[in-house]
C-alpha cells in the first residue's frame, strides 16, 4: 500500500512527513499535537474516529483528560474555518467521536509546489514558553498507564527539548520573517473531583486559607449548605432546616460563611444569613434580593436589596449589615446577582440578567457608573476575578449551538478589552467559578442526558410516569419535540453531528432525517412547531443576529426543502393559528412585550397586543388568545401571569398567576394548548425536579401529570399534545454535578 506524503482539502495541504500544515503555500503555526491529531482524522477521512482511539494515537501510553482532546480539535477549527461561508471539516458525533468530512486527495509520490520550511516537526514553542510548552506536551507531566515506563518517556520528552531548542530560533526568525504569530504552548487540563454523592452541587467557594470548598447540594430535596476539604474526605452538611440556601461565601477568616434563602411566595425580599464553617445556628442577617460577598479586608458586604421605591440598588455595608452605602441604583428592566469584590477591594463586579440573556459588569467600591465588562448577550451562569484582579473567569454558553441549556464553558475575559478566550471544552457544563488568590479554580460540572417521552395524562402523577414510552435514545441533547397532525412524526431540536438543528423522528419505524444544515458554530437553532396543515415547521434561530436576544423566524418544508426567513427579529418563540394560516409571535419594544402575527406566505406585521403580552396559545376557534405576561420583580424573580382574550384584541382576563419560583431562571413559560382548548400544560418546579403540570383553560386551576420523585429531571421550554390529547410529548433531561478543582486552564 501506498503511503502518502501529503493530503489536499480546500485551501490546505497536509505534509505527513514534515509534519506541516499549509493554506495556499503559507505554513499555519500549529502545536505538534494539534498536527498529530489533524493528521490521524484525515488519514481516516470519512470515518467516525473514537475518542479513545485518538487520545490513545496523540498521547500513546499516557492518559490525559479529554478537555485536551477537545481543545485540540477547537483550534483545528479555527484554523480550518470550520462553518465559515458553508465549509466543513471536522464533525462531532456526540458521545462517539469525530470524522474528517472535507473531500480530501492524497498523493504518495510528487511534493507539495510550494517551498517547505526544513523542519522535522512544527512548531517549536518560543524560548520563552518552552517549559510550559514542555510540561504541557511531555508524557512525563501526565499519568503513566498500567505497564508503562515512565522513565522512558521522560527520555523522549527530553529529546524533544533538546531538538526543539535547536530548531526553535530557525523558526522564529522564519515566523517573523512572514509576519506569523507566534503559537501559544498546548496546556494539560485536569479536573480532581471534590464530591461524589448523588445531587446537583452548585455555588462552589473556596475558602481564604484555601483548605476547604464551601457548595449547595439538594441531597436532601432542599438545597442545603456543604463543605469539603480540598484534600480530601467526607463532606460535611452546615445547614439542616427546610428553607433553600444559594450563594454561599466565606467571610475572610475562613471561620463562618454568608448565604442567602430567596424569598417565600408573598415575600419581596430573600435573607441574608451567617454560619459557622463547621456549622451550628445560623445568624440572620438581613433582607435582600441577592447573596452577598466579603470584601479581601474583611470590613464591608455586597448585596442588592430593594430601597423604598422598590428599586433595586447594589450597596455594600459593615459585616453586621449597618453603614450602608448605596453603591448604584439600578435598571428595573434587569435581573442582578453575583456581586463579587475585585482582589483589590476596589470594584465590586456582578451578573446582570434580562428575559433571556445576561452578561456582567463592575461598579467602583465607592460607587460611580456601571461599566460593562463582556458584550455578549448569551446565557451565563456566574464568574470570579481572577487573583491579580486583571479580568474574571466565567461561564458562557457563547459557543453552544443549542439555545436552550446550552453546554457552558468557562472563558477569561480580562479588564483591557480585549476579546474573551475560551478555556474549556467538552461535552459537559462547568458552572459557577470560583478562584483563589493562589489562582485554583472550582467549577460545579453538569452533565445532562435527554431524550423525548411520550407520557399519557389519564393517570396518576406516579402512574404516568411510570407507564410513559421513551421514544429516543440519544447520547446528547434533543429537546422542545413537536408532533405532526396524525402523530407520525415529530420534528425535534438535536445536537447530533455536533451542531444544534431541526430533526424529524418517524414515530412508526424509528427513523430519523435532519431538516436544516447549520454548521457554523455562531448560529444557533431551537424550537421548532409544525403547522397544523403539516404542511411546514416553524423555528427560531440566530443567524445574521447580533446576539441571543434577538432571533429571525423561519419556515422549512418537513423534507428540508423550501427554507426561508419568515421575520428577521423577534423576541417571543412561534405558534401557528388552528388553520395554519398565521404565526404568532412577539418582540420587545422598550423592554415591553408586543404580539404580532404575520401570514404564512409572508407579508405585513398585523399588531395584535401591546400589553407585555408574550406568545403562548391560540385556541381551536380561531378566536381565543392566551397568552403570557411576565412581570421582573424587584426580587430579581420573574412571576408569570396567564391571560385570556377573546377576540384576540380585545379586552382580557387573567387565568392563573405562576411564582417565578416555580419558573427556572433560564426558562420562559411558554404553555402548550390542548387541540379540544380544555388544557394548557406547562412546565413547573418542584424542587430539584422539572413536571409536568396542566392548567384548566377554564378555571386555571393546575393539576400535576407527572412525579419524578428524588430524580433531578429538566424538561426545556415547551412540550406537544398528542392529536387524541391523551397523551404529552416531552424532552426529559436527568442531570447531576459535582464540585470539581480544574488545573492547566488560567495562562
Amino acid at each position: 500500500m501506498a503511503t502518502f506524503h501529503h493530503y489536499v482539502f480546500g485551501e490546505f495541504r497536509l505534509d505527513a512527513e514534515q509534519r506541516a500544515l499549509f493554506r495556499r503555500g503559507e505554513l499555519v503555526a500549529l502545536t505538534p499535537k494539534s498536527l498529530e491529531t489533524l493528521l490521524f482524522l484525515v488519514e481516516r477521512h470519512g470515518r467516525i474516529v473514537g475518542k479513545r482511539e485518538l487520545l490513545d494515537a496523540v498521547w500513546p501510553d499516557t492518559f490525559v483528560e479529554e478537555a485536551n482532546l477537545a481543545q485540540n480539535i477547537f483550534t483545528l477549527r479555527k484554523v480550518l474555518g470550520d462553518g465559515e461561508n458553508g465549509h466543513s471539516f471536522i464533525e462531532t458525533v456526540p458521545k462517539r467521536g469525530y470524522r474528517f468530512v472535507a473531500p480530501v486527495q492524497m498523493d504518495a509520490d510528487s511534493l507539495p509546489d510550494f517551498p517547505l520550511v526544513q523542519t522535522a516537526q512544527l512548531p517549536a514553542p518560543p524560548p520563552s514558553e518552552m517549559a510550559a510548552a514542555f510540561k504541557a506536551e511531555s508524557p512525563a507531566h501526565e499519568l503513566p498507564r498500567e505497564g508503562s515506563r515512565t522513565g522512558i518517556h521522560f527520555s523522549a520528552g527530553l529529546l524533544g527539548l533538546l531538538a526543539g531548542l535547536l530548531l526553535v530560533t530557525g523558526f522564529a526568525s522564519w515566523l517573523i520573517l512572514h509576519r506569523q504569530p507566534l503559537p501559544a504552548p498546548a496546556r494539560t487540563v485536569t479536573f480532581q473531583r471534590l464530591t461524589s454523592f448523588v445531587g446537583l452541587k452548585e455555588f462552589p467557594a473556596i475558602s481564604p486559607d484555601g483548605k476547604t470548598v464551601a457548595f449547595t447540594a439538594d441531597k436532601t430535596g432542599r438545597r442545603q449548605v456543604w463543605v469539603c476539604l480540598i484534600a480530601g474526605g467526607t463532606p460535611l452538611q452546615i445547614t439542616q432546616d427546610n428553607s433553600e440556601h444559594m450563594h454561599p461565601r466565606w467571610l475572610p477568616d475562613s471561620s463562618a460563611l454568608v448565604y442567602y434563602s430567596p424569598p417565600l411566595e408573598g415575600e419581596e425580599q430573600g435573607t441574608l444569613w451567617e454560619v459557622p464553617a463547621l456549622g451550628g445556628s445560623p445568624h440572620r442577617l438581613t433582607s435582600s434580593v441577592s447573596s452577598a460577598d466579603a470584601s479581601h479586608d474583611g470590613s464591608r458586604l455586597a448585596f442588592f436589596r430593594l430601597n423604598e421605591r422598590k428599586r433595586v440598588e447594589l450597596v455594600s455595608s459593615q459585616r453586621d449589615t449597618s453603614a450602608i452605602r448605596v453603591l448604584a441604583e439600578l435598571p428595573e428592566s434587569e435581573a442582578y446577582e453575583y456581586p463579587r469584590w475585585s482582589p483589590d477591594d476596589r470594584s465590586i463586579a456582578f451578573q446582570r440578567s434580562t428575559l433571556y440573556v445576561d452578561d456582567i459588569a463592575y461598579v467602583p467600591a465607592q460607587g460611580g457608573q456601571v461599566r460593562p465588562i463582556t458584550r455578549e448577550g448569551v446565557f451565563m451562569e456566574g464568574f470570579s476575578w481572577l487573583a491579580d484582579g486583571s479580568g474574571i473567569i466565567y461561564s458562557s454558553g457563547r459557543e453552544s449551538t443549542v439555545l436552550y441549556l446550552p453546554t457552558m464553558h468557562l472563558w477569561l475575559a480580562p479588564l483591557d478589552g480585549s476579546a474573551p478566550r475560551q478555556l474549556t471544552y467538552g461535552e459537559t457544563s462547568l458552572l459557577s467559578p470560583d478562584v483563589d488568590r493562589m489562582g485554583r479554580v472550582v467549577a460545579s460540572r453538569l452533565r445532562l442526558q435527554f431524550d423525548i417521552w411520550k407520557y399519557p395524562v389519564a393517570g396518576s402523577a406516579s402512574e404516568n410516569v411510570r407507564n410513559a414510552q421513551q421514544l429516543t435514545h440519544q447520547t446528547g441533547q434533543v429537546q422542545t419535540p413537536s408532533a405532526a397532525p396524525g402523530d407520525h412524526e415529530l420534528a425535534y431540536l438535536s445536537d447530533e453531528g455536533g451542531h444544534g438543528n431541526i430533526w424529524v423522528l418517524d414515530l412508526s419505524s424509528g427513523a430519523t432525517r435532519q431538516i436544516t444544515t447549520e454548521r457554523n458554530s455562531r448560529v444557533t437553532v431551537g424550537l421548532p412547531v409544525w403547522s397544523p396543515m403539516a404542511n411546514r415547521i416553524a423555528f427560531v434561530s440566530s443567524r445574521d443576529q447580533p446576539d441571543w436576544e434577538t432571533l429571525g423566524l423561519w419556515l422549512v418544508q418537513p423534507d428540508g426543502s423550501e427554507l426561508r426567513q419568515l421575520v428577521d427579529r423577534i423576541a417571543g418563540y412561534p405558534i401557528w393559528s388552528s388553520d395554519g394560516k398565521w404565526v404568532y409571535y412577539s418582540t420587545r419594544k422598550e423592554d415591553v412585550f408586543q404580539l404580532y402575527k404575520i401570514s404564512a406566505t409572508g407579508g405585513p406585521q398585523i399588531l395584535v397586543r401591546t400589553d407585555n403580552a408574550c406568545v403562548a396559545a391560540l385556541g381551536p376557534d380561531g378566536s381565543t388568545l392566551y397568552y403570557v405576561v411576565p412581570h421582573l420583580n424587584g426580587n430579581g424573580i420573574r412571576d408569570y401571569e396567564i391571560r385570556v382574550a377573546n377576540p384576540e384584541m380585545g379586552p382580557s382576563r387573567r387565568l392563573a398567576q405562576i411564582n417565578g419560583n416555580r419558573v427556572a431562571h433560564w426558562q420562559i413559560l411558554q404553555p402548550t394548548l390542548s387541540h379540544d382548548g380544555r388544557w394548557l400544560a406547562l412546565l413547573l418546579n418542584d424542587g430539584g425536579s422539572t413536571n409536568l403540570y396542566v392548567l384548566a383553560a377554564g378555571d386555571g386551576v393546575p393539576h400535576a401529570l407527572t412525579d419524578f420523585g428524588g430524580r433531578r429531571t429538566l424538561i426545556v421550554r415547551r412540550v406537544s399534545w398528542s392529536s387524541d390529547d391523551r397523551f404529552l410529548y416531552a424532552a426529559v433531561g436527568d442531570g447531576d454535578a459535582d464540585i470539581v478543582q480544574i488545573e492547566g486552564i488560567l495562562p
